[in-house]
């Protein structure tokens, strides 16, 4: 339709005005929903300079939001076309943003309008196609054409940044929360954490002041929309600082996040499940922080009390050592029922550790999975692994043999035409937990 309507504004010598720009522009966003990113960006470089043809002196800030979402759009289709954007190659999902028309329902306009996920199964299937079409720019010429593309993604959102400065749309808005959003996964999908976790916050902050100008009645009304907008904005934010190695604070934004989807009723999504995966994992991390940690101190201890021990004297230690009745009455106290019931208190009374906390969220998860159907995915693998290593650390092997178990079949089964079951991140992951199960 929109190829149809755009020949017909070009036959009557409209195509460089607004109302071309804007037809281009929709255009534009559906080829780079499809993944045709190459004729998307000629569509929206197309609609960007029938804007500012018509936009007299003032250029594209005349054009206010639309022109920034346009701009936005552009950019988003240079980073597609550099293999930097699309499903599955983002921190979570996309923004969304309340009050969105039907214009918006392209994954291109992500970054200033209500841009919905895509359903789970075609988000994961669309995970190779993104790998496949990485993999096609290589070599030299390939090299610079990509950083050609990602020169011209940062310039298109930074020309969208003044746009919304200019119109004063920038400071207290979701439309500035969402490009800010959208910089930061470009910066994160460039691999720079840094940059990006500072564009999360800073949307974070505008997200803020354009919550706290709303009306009562309207907050109320958009309550759900903006806390899912939130919740994957935090999400965002958890994923930056666990690349930056901020395990505790990636633990608490995703907790955010993962509130935030419940206050919006998407708790059972398949969103929530893999939030709560990321949770988990991140929660095996820190727990494997944590034995590397006790183990060092228990060397250390070690190594101080065998130089304690080879500093005495053989006579003091023999004149130190407990006689056999002392021993007796220490094990007889420590076996007594008063003990014992004193031991299970402090048990039931600890707080619970961080195996124990990931295998729930992992739980949580896969239940939210298999609800989805996702389970015999890639991340339905990867989730199954997880709980394999979860079980592990809590000793029960058993159920950690069968998680594992269940992980190398959905791989296989995926893998089975091309034998790249341990070629893959998740098999190599399965392989290594495997490995530590095996050694029980």
């Amino acid at each position: 339709v929109y190829q149809s309507a755009r020949k017909t504004l070009q036959a009557l010598g409209a195509l460089k005005s607004r109302q071309g720009a804007r037809l281009l522009a929709r255009l534009g966003a559906v080829l780079a929903a499809e993944g045709n990113w190459p004729e998307a960006v000629q569509q929206l470089t197309a609609a960007r300079a029938a804007l500012e043809a018509s936009s007299g002196d003032r250029g594209l800030v005349s054009g206010g939001a639309q022109a920034a979402r346009l701009l936005a759009d552009l950019a988003y289709a240079h980073a597609g076309t550099a293999g930097l954007a699309g499903p599955g190659l983002g921190p979570l999902g996309l923004l969304d943003l309340p009050g969105a028309g039907p214009a918006a329902t392209s994954r291109v306009a992500a970054a200033l309008a209500a841009a919905r996920p895509p359903p789970p199964k075609e988000r994961l299937d669309a995970e190779e196609a993104n790998d496949e079409r990485s993999l096609s720019i290589s070599g030299p010429r390939g090299a610079r054409s990509k950083e050609q593309h990602v020169e011209k993604a940062v310039e298109a959102y930074q020309k969208a940044r003044e746009v919304l400065e200019a119109v004063g749309a920038m400071e207290a808005s979701p439309e500035g929360a969402a490009l800010l959003t959208a910089m930061g996964d470009l910066a994160a999908a460039r691999g720079l954490w840094s940059a990006a976790l500072e564009d999360y916050e800073a949307a974070r902050q505008v997200l803020a002041h354009a919550w706290s100008n709303d009306s009562a009645e309207e907050a109320n009304r958009l309550r759900g929309a903006t806390a899912a907008q939130g919740a994957r904005l935090m999400a965002r934010v958890g994923a930056a600082k666990a690349a930056l190695g901020d395990g505790p604070g990636a633990l608490e934004a995703r907790e955010a996040a993962h509130e935030s989807l419940e206050d919006a009723g998407l708790q059972l999504s398949a969103e929530a499940g893999r939030l709560l995966m990321d949770l988990g994992l991140g929660e095996l991390e820190e727990a494997r922080l944590e034995d590397l940690q006790m183990r060092e101190t228990q060397w250390a201890e070690i190594q101080a009390e065998a130089k304690r021990q080879a500093s005495q004297d053989a006579h003091q230690v023999a004149a130190d050592a407990p006689t056999e009745a002392e021993v007796t009455a220490s094990t007889e106290l420590a076996l007594s029922p008063e003990s014992t019931a004193e031991d299970s208190e402090d048990k039931e009374d600890a707080p619970e550790s961080f195996p124990e906390r990931a295998l729930r969220h992992l739980q949580e998860a896969r239940r939210i999975f298999e609800a989805e159907k996702l389970l015999r995915s890639r991340l339905g693998a990867r989730l199954c692994a997880a709980i394999g290593d979860a079980q592990l650390r809590l000793g029960n092997e058993p159920k950690a043999l069968y998680a594992l178990e269940a992980s190398r079949k959905v791989l296989s089964r995926l893998s089975m035409p091309h034998g790249l079951l341990f070629e893959t991140k998740e098999g190599t992951l399965f392989a290594k937990q495997f490995d530590y199960c095996c050694c029980y």
